[in-house]
């Protein structure tokens, strides 16, 4: 469950940095438009919502929202790397991510 509000974390920041269309030039090679943006911003905060939600459920109120900020602060990091050194793989290594999820959210 931790892996999965990890992944969820994740996901929720990577469609927010999808708003600048500096990153989602880079990712996707166009333009986004403002539908596009409309979809990311609200699904991205949902996300972190829900993630933030998991996260409380496993550690109670006061550990939950620590470990969380520490999660996104991290994440944060991790992504502003991949941006800087490798924007093209961020799909990629995202798709990884989700199946590696999975296989530790069912063993």
């Amino acid at each position: 469950m931790v892996s999965m509000s990890l992944y969820l974390t994740y996901l929720g920041l990577f469609l927010l940095s999808l708003v600048l269309n500096k990153h989602y030039k880079e990712v996707l090679g166009k333009d986004a438009n403002k539908i596009i943006k409309f979809v990311c911003i609200w699904l991205g905060y949902l996300i972190l919502v829900i993630s933030l939600y998991a996260i409380i459920q496993i550690f109670g109120l006061s550990l939950g929202i620590t470990y969380w900020l520490g999660l996104v602060g991290i994440i944060i990091v991790f992504i502003a790397m991949i941006y800087t050194y490798y924007p093209k793989l961020i799909i990629k290594l995202s798709l990884l991510l989700l199946i590696i999820t999975l296989v530790f959210t069912l063993i």
